[in-house]
């Protein structure tokens, strides 16, 4: 009896237990061809309404901005079949009598500054900027532009022993004004 009491008890323990039996189910319904393809054209619709549109009478920037070329940038120093280019700007002395060493001569082999201002020291002279001045926001000392107003050569502007263009000044210093007398 208590055998078959235990069982009474164990069985519908047994049963709450145990995994719930699967019911089958209905096989999923796969979409038609008509309806995959009616997908796919509204995917593409919605791609396209989401598409960057070139803006109107806009300027292609790949087109429009070509940098200048090297030569149009640079000026020529040439003498005796030896040429080299310098910045625009760079050469702040140009004496009347050597504007004939400022263009490319043809057959003319051209070489770095540093070779040409060896070979050519006798015309060609430096003088060393600041940043400052080369940027236009400090004038030239007047020792320097009294210099410069004498030379016979070229003087070709230099930053730490390279050409460097100079810009003109940005603010020429102000006259000094006498005070208005007082009332």
């Amino acid at each position: 009896m208590k055998a078959l009491l235990f069982l009474t008890l164990l069985v519908p323990l047994a049963q709450a237990n145990a995994e719930p039996q699967s019911v089958p189910s209905a096989p999923k319904r796969l979409p038609t061809h008509e309806e995959l393809m009616e997908r796919r054209r509204q995917a593409a619709a919605q791609a396209a309404e989401r598409a960057v549109k070139p803006a109107e009478n806009a300027v292609d920037p790949s087109k429009g901005n070509k940098p200048a070329s090297l030569m149009s940038r640079s000026e020529i120093l040439c003498f005796e079949g030896i040429a080299t280019m310098v910045p625009k700007r760079a050469i702040i002395n140009k004496p009347k009598a050597l504007e004939e060493r400022m263009s490319l001569s043809d057959g003319a082999r051209l070489t770095s500054w540093t070779q040409f201002y060896e070979a050519n020291r006798g015309w060609i002279k430096t003088m060393e900027v600041t940043r400052q001045q080369a940027e236009g926001n400090e004038p030239f000392s007047e020792e320097a532009i009294k210099s410069l107003q004498g030379s016979s050569a070229v003087v070709v502007a230099t930053f730490r022993g390279a050409p460097i263009s100079v810009l003109p000044l940005k603010n020429p210093e102000p006259k000094p004004e006498s005070p208005a007398p007082k009332p």
